[in-house]
């Protein structure tokens, strides 16, 4: 079973956030709580962790990109 990662709301007036760094490739395992990415509102930079643990199967939006609230990861 595949656990989409979703990118949260992360504040009022926030739509959407540009894609920092990734910290894991495709193909490696990754824990619940543990840093998958990190992103940057017009404020300020955040990560976003790993509600399961699981292996890393596809890795959508690149490095750079801007990507909605509510979007898969």
């Amino acid at each position: 079973m595949t656990t989409p990662v979703i990118l949260p709301s992360l504040g009022a007036g926030v739509k959407d956030v540009t894609v920092l760094r990734w910290m894991k490739d495709v193909g490696q395992t990754i824990r619940r709580g543990e840093t998958l990415v990190e992103v940057e509102t017009d404020k300020i930079a955040t990560e976003i962790c790993a509600e399961a643990d699981g292996t890393v199967l596809e890795i959508r939006p690149q490095v750079g990109e801007r990507v909605p609230t509510g979007a898969v990861l």
